[in-house]
C-alpha cells in the first residue's frame, strides 16, 4: 500500500543564540557520564551559534509511505521559501529544499537490509538557524558532534542486519550483528570532499555497540580515523 500526503503552510520565528556557541567553551562545569570523563571538554560542547531575528517564511511538502508484505520505505521533500529573514549581504531571501528517504527489507532467511538517506541544498542566503549538521553517532561517528554543517548536506547510509539464532536472551532475543556503510559532507554554498565510514556492530533490542572506520583517513582537527560508539534503545 502506497500512501502519499501533501502539506502547505506558513512559519513566522523570533530566533537567537542561547548557551554556549562558537570555538571556545569558558564554563568548566559538565555533566557526569560513564564515558568521556578524561576527554578535555568532557561531556561539554559549543551550540553553533544562529543569526538572530524574525524569519518569516512559506512552506510545501509532501510525504509518501509504502508497505508491502516486509517490505517498507518512506520519502519526504520539504520546500522552504523566505520572506523576511536576518540581515545579510544579498536580498536576504532563501529557498532551502530538504529530502529524506528510508527504506528496509529482507534480503536471505532472517536477514535485512536497511538505507537511508538524506540531503538539503539552498539558493540564496540561508541563516545559520537553517544549516544542517554531521558528526557524532548516529551519522558519522569518526566526525566529531556537529563538526560539519552548512546549507548543503548530502548524507547516505546502508546497513546490513544478521540476527543471530543463539544465545536466545530473556526480553531481548538473540543478538544481531550488522556490516554498515555511511558517506556525507556538509558546507556552506559547496559540498567539501565525502567522509566515509566503514562499520560492524553488535547489539539487541535495548543496547546497540558500534566500531566504525573511515578507510581514506585524512587527519583533521575535528575528526579521527575510527570510533566505538553505544546507543541505547528504550523499545521492545
Amino acid at each position: 500500500m502506497f500512501v502519499l500526503t501533501p502539506s502547505i503552510g506558513a512559519l513566522h520565528e523570533l530566533a537567537w543564540s542561547t548557551g554556549i556557541h562558537g570555538p571556545d567553551i569558558e564554563d568548566t562545569k559538565a555533566p557526569w557520564s560513564i564515558f568521556g570523563r578524561t576527554d578535555e571538554l568532557k561531556m561539554r560542547r559549543p551550540n553553533p551559534g544562529i543569526n538572530s531575528g524574525h524569519v518569516t517564511s512559506g512552506l510545501a511538502g509532501v510525504h509518501g509511505k509504502y508497505e508491502r508484505d516486509d517490505l517498507t520505505g518512506s520519502f519526504s521533500a520539504r520546500v522552504e521559501h523566505s520572506f523576511d529573514e536576518p540581515a545579510s549581504d544579498d536580498d536576504g531571501h532563501f529557498t532551502q529544499t530538504t529530502l529524506d528517504a528510508r527504506t528496509n527489507f529482507p534480503t536471505f532467511g532472517l536477514q535485512s537490509f536497511e538505507f537511508r538517506g538524506h540531503a538539503v541544498t539552498t539558493s540564496g542566503t540561508a541563516p545559520a538557524q537553517r544549516f544542517a549538521y554531521l558528526g557524532g553517532a548516529g551519522t558519522l561517528s569518526t566526525v566529531d558532534l556537529l563538526a560539519l554543517g552548512g546549507d548543503r548536506l548530502v548524507f547516505v547510509e546502508g546497513e546490513y542486519h544478521i540476527p543471530l539464532v543463539r544465545p536466545l536472551l530473556p526480553f531481548v532475543g538473540a543478538p544481531v550483528i550488522t556490516f554498515g556503510y555511511a558517506a556525507g559532507s556538509a558546507g556552506v554554498q559547496d559540498l567539501p570532499d565525502f567522509i566515509q565510514n566503514i562499520s560492524v556492530g553488535l547489539g539487541v533490542k535495548l543496547v546497540k555497540v558500534k566500531y566504525s572506520i573511515d578507510p581514506s583517513y585524512t587527519k583533521t582537527a575535528f575528526s579521527d580515523k575510527s570510533a566505538f560508539t553505544i546507543g541505547f534503545s528504550l523499545s521492545l
